[in-house]
């Protein structure tokens, strides 16, 4: 099941323009780049779907990036971004729920709220004009957390990309 999986989501993921490598997808918009990463379960039988927000230029080496979602500034998994739950722990998918006859629909169950809601989100946030005006107070961050900076070295980051 798992390569029926991978399969389906790297059809799909090509057909929105995205690039695979690693179990990584992402989408190069200009500097900012948009990550989805499937993640095995360790204990589990079934996977994970984890989205971020990369920000090439807050890394040194950004020229020829391939950018993973361990490097992303913002990240989420996929019930947490929908539902803006906090215990992402119990956020995966079991194979076991899907057959055979209904795994199908259950990618495009998935699909479709990647489609409406997870992608919405992001493509808002992989611009820096939707932080513009923004402080630690009022940046949403639609329930994906802020990883390897602070919040006041970002907002600085953001202003500087504003201005050039």
């Amino acid at each position: 099941m798992r390569k029926l999986v991978i399969k389906f989501l790297k059809d799909y993921f090509k057909k929105k323009g995205f690039l695979f490598k690693d179990n990584n997808w992402y989408l190069q918009l200009n500097d900012i780049y948009i990550v989805c990463e499937y993640q095995g379960g360790r204990n589990i039988n079934g996977f994970f779907l984890n989205f971020g927000i990369f920000f090439s230029k807050l890394h040194i080496k950004s020229d020829n990036v391939i950018p993973k979602i361990d490097n992303c500034t913002f990240v989420g998994r996929y019930e947490q971004i929908i539902t803006l739950k906090e215990n992402w722990f119990k956020d995966h998918f079991f194979f076991e729920t899907f057959s055979n006859d209904n795994y199908l629909i259950k990618l495009n169950e998935i699909i479709n709220q990647i489609d409406n809601y997870i992608f919405p989100i992001l493509y808002k946030m992989s611009n820096y004009e939707y932080y513009i005006e923004k402080t630690t107070k009022t940046i949403k961050y639609n329930n994906l957390w802020m990883k390897h900076i602070k919040e006041a070295d970002f907002i600085n980051f953001i202003r500087l990309q504003i201005k050039n």
